[in-house]
């Protein structure tokens, strides 16, 4: 009795050791494979496993790829072998979304395949989890193996699926984290750009062509460059990822044989994406290869690259070939220059709106897009006003009669919408406040400018087409003061999280009920107001929550990031239907 009491006593400790330290992983922000690594190796720890494999989800592909292996002969197969669902034991486990335990003769089992390369035959017990969402979204399986008969207990099984469960949340959020990492660094690209490789053509296209490498996590990436010129050979720069801990080689060429050749040896069998680039006409075509197929989402990431390196190659050959009204007003000319440019397009002073519409994703060439788009433009802007339209950039100078301008933000949204549906050009766009003469309306332009680029960050989750700048002025200093909240409002974040799960699984609403209390900067009666709820009630919800999590929340230091914390949480509950 007294050893059966010590036994389970060991193994909760065990237990809790392992999922504190996979809950530690977790607040570290580690990448999803660097985190499913040191997840199974801590259930391995756990339930003394002599080998572990991770099969990962590949939506695009609708197979398990094996992502991570013990070290050695399994490691050494990392990214090559896939299965099916249903396939083996382990498609069966992400089939049914079950676990399995085979403790002996597990190579017998009706539903094992064997995997030459795997050399599992060494093996006689096996223990397999689905990784699956709490939405019910499969991410993966993992499977932990031993060469002893008999290893696996229920209690192995259990540590497991709860780590199964922690690691499903774990790899959402460092998905969603390294998602925006990546939006956020294309949205970038030109701030990130070093100046001194803007000094010519051949230069530009190499250090691009290395940067975009690594923003579309690519093996390969092909810049072709045609320019304005009447050159029969255009340079073209090549970046492949050497792999290991090499960096990437950069060539550049002006053959094309050579550059067919070298894609033919290199890239071969593999996946690609393709997009052109250019403001007046295609410049460029950027090609980017790797085994894997692309993502509907990746190739809108390299459509916006591609948006901003049409401008970066403009700017290069500006000094030497000249450059269209829109690409002269964007640059920092001189005030003096900026009106005579506007005043030979035949404007006149007055109160005039800027305008900023860019294309998101070029499915014609840039000409047939002007054509497509200028006509729904001209109409909006009215016959007073100016429109340039180059590409996929498109200035508008509209001349406002007194009175104001509040329609136009809404008719320009019902615009772009119609683009959409009946052109197939898909837009954004980003207003300045209103200018009375040609020195606050280069100001006003510039300031559109960051409107669109606000548009382009929030486009995906609020689905917005139009930014007033009037609208984000007043938060150009936000992601400086979020910055300095961050650490407050990711710990917080966290233990609502664990909240969420706990509520998942329980059936509880501790984690709404502690965000709604956070929100309200811990009022009581306007929480149970809100909630509909007797104050008995939420008083019983918070002393569970303080025995889960350990402190009370309802006299928090500063509700700014506790408040802000909250609404992040509720937001992705949201987003995952939950």
């Amino acid at each position: 009795m007294q050893a059966d009491h010590a036994r389970k006593l060991q193994i909760a400790e065990l237990r809790a050791d392992t999922l504190s330290e996979l809950t530690q992983l977790m607040i570290e922000g580690q990448d999803p494979l660097a985190l499913a690594q040191r997840a199974v190796d801590l259930v391995a720890r756990a339930t003394d496993s002599g080998g572990v494999f991770v099969y990962l989800w590949d939506e695009q592909e609708q197979v398990l790829v094996l992502s991570v292996g013990t070290a050695g002969v399994q490691s050494q197969q990392v990214g090559r072998v896939t299965l099916r669902l249903g396939e083996g034991v382990t498609g069966w486990a992400a089939l049914t979304r079950q676990s399995v335990v085979l403790n002996r003769d597990i190579q017998n089992d009706p539903r094992f395949i064997t995997i030459p390369e795997l050399q599992e035959e060494e093996f006689n017990s096996m223990l397999v989890v689905p990784i699956v969402a709490p939405q019910g979204t499969l991410l993966g399986v993992f499977s932990l193996w031993s060469y002893q008969e008999d290893t696996f207990t229920w209690e192995s099984k259990l540590i497991a699926e709860e780590v199964g469960r922690l690691l499903a949340s774990g790899l959402l959020q460092a998905e969603m984290v390294e998602d925006l990492r990546r939006q956020s660094a294309a949205a970038h690209f030109l701030v990130q750009f070093p100046i001194n490789s803007a000094t010519s053509v051949l230069h530009c296209a190499q250090v691009a062509a290395q940067s975009i490498l690594k923003h579309m996590n690519s093996r390969g990436c092909v810049i072709e460059y045609f320019g304005r010129g009447p050159a029969t050979s255009p340079p073209t720069a090549v970046a492949m990822d050497m792999g290991g801990e090499a960096s990437s080689l950069v060539r550049t060429t002006h053959s094309r044989s050579a550059t067919s050749e070298f894609i033919e040896s290199n890239f071969a069998g593999h996946e690609r994406i393709s997009v052109s680039f250019g403001l007046t006409s295609t410049r460029g075509i950027v090609t980017c290869y790797r085994q894997r197929r692309y993502s509907a989402r990746e190739l809108d990431r390299l459509s916006a690259i591609c948006s901003q390196l049409a401008a970066l190659f403009e700017a290069v050959e500006l000094e030497s070939v000249g450059s269209s009204h829109a690409s002269r007003l964007l640059r920092s000319v001189g005030t003096s220059t900026f009106a005579r440019i506007l005043a030979e397009s035949g404007w006149t002073q007055g109160r005039t709106l800027p305008v900023l519409v860019r294309v998101k994703r070029l499915k014609f060439d840039s000409d047939a897009v002007s054509r497509r788009i200028t006509p729904y433009l001209q109409e909006l802007a009215g016959t007073r006003s100016l429109v340039f339209t180059e590409g996929a950039l498109s200035l508008l100078f509209i001349d406002l009669p007194a009175g104001g301008s509040a329609d136009i933000h809404a008719r320009l949204e019902k615009t772009l919408v119609e683009l959409d549906e009946q052109r197939g050009v898909s837009a954004l766009a980003g207003i300045g406040p209103v200018a009375p003469d040609a020195i606050s309306l280069q100001s006003a332009l510039s300031d559109a400018e960051t409107a669109l680029a606000w548009t382009e960050l929030t486009a995906p989750a609020s689905r917005r087409r139009v930014t007033a700048f009037g609208q984000i002025e007043h938060l150009r200093d936000l992601p400086l003061v979020g910055e300095g909240m961050s650490a407050d409002i990711k710990d917080v974040l966290t233990e609502l999280q664990l909240l969420m799960q706990h509520d998942t699984e329980n059936g509880t609403q501790l984690a709404e009920t502690v965000a709604m209390l956070l929100s309200n900067k811990g009022s009581i009666a306007d929480t149970v107001s809100k909630l509909h709820i007797h104050r008995n009630t939420l008083r019983q919800r918070l002393q569970r929550v303080e025995q889960l999590i350990g402190h009370s929340f309802e006299e928090s230091g500063d509700w700014l990031p506790t408040g802000i914390a909250a609404r992040l949480a509720m937001r992705q509950a949201h987003m995952n239907g939950t």
